[in-house]
């Protein structure tokens, strides 16, 4: 946990997005360049490839285990040459739009008619579109990650500069069990006042540390910036750890 970066984990995942996005448009640029060499022709479905996969069960409490089925189509054409060719397509799915004696339009290279595809949309373009998909999910999740971090830092220079400091009773370090990065919960301080004014106890969490500052608690009052009249707009000053300072 002490090696773990968030700033680290953020550019990791920018970059396997942008190394997603990347493969992606190649991929994109190779399945354009293969559309526009390949040449058309007429091929039939011969069969139909299946293969089983077991998915977990539905609910945490289900034993049992649900087997799915995908489809693929075996397609059988002929070159110019007169060669026959069968191909597995690329692309499946649980109910597919093919059946055993369909007529399909069939594209391929003449240097490698054994790599042909069938001529739709799914076949030519799925591929680069999923991984596409991941990529930008990956941007997204760092692109989060940063404006939530800047948001935040904002807050609490907001708070720590306009807010009104308060000394609270440290109480425990605990994990943030609702946040998961890398495989991996932060620790946040938890800290506890009353309110002379309304005897109302207020529980303050700290932002989360991506390590365990168990050995660094040396003090038994921490100093928490509130916003005026709003004790649920605060900042916990946790300047005095190491890890804060870095």
């Amino acid at each position: 946990m002490k090696n773990f970066s968030i700033k680290k984990f953020t550019i990791y995942v920018f970059l396997a997005g942008a190394g997603l996005i990347l493969v992606s448009i190649l991929m994109g640029m190779h399945a354009n360049n293969f559309r526009k060499k390949a040449i058309p022709t007429k091929g039939t479905v011969v069969a139909l490839s299946s293969s089983s996969n077991i998915n977990s069960p539905r609910s945490s409490g289900s034993p049992i285990r649900e087997t799915t089925y995908t489809h693929r189509p075996i397609v059988r054409f002929v070159t110019q040459n007169g060669k026959a060719i069968e191909f597995l397509s690329d692309t499946g799915s649980k109910k597919t739009a093919y059946k055993k004696g369909d007529a399909v339009e069939v594209l391929y290279l003449p240097s490698s008619p054994e790599k042909a595809k069938i001529n739709d949309f799914l076949s030519l373009w799925m591929m680069p579109m999923v991984i596409g998909g991941i990529g930008l999910i990956f941007i997204a999740l760092g692109g989060g990650i940063i404006i939530i971090s800047k948001l935040k830092g904002r807050q609490n220079a907001y708070l720590k500069t306009n807010g009104i400091p308060i000394e609270t009773d440290f109480q425990r370090i605990e994990k943030n069990k609702d946040l998961n990065l890398g495989g991996k919960n932060p620790y946040r301080v938890v800290t506890q006042w009353t309110d002379p004014s309304t005897s109302k106890t207020h529980i303050f969490k700290s932002d989360n540390l991506w390590y365990d500052p168990t050995d660094q608690i040396d003090k038994n009052k921490i100093t928490v910036f509130i916003e005026l009249n709003n004790p649920g707009k605060y900042y916990i000053d946790l300047t005095f750890l190491s890890g804060e300072k870095q």
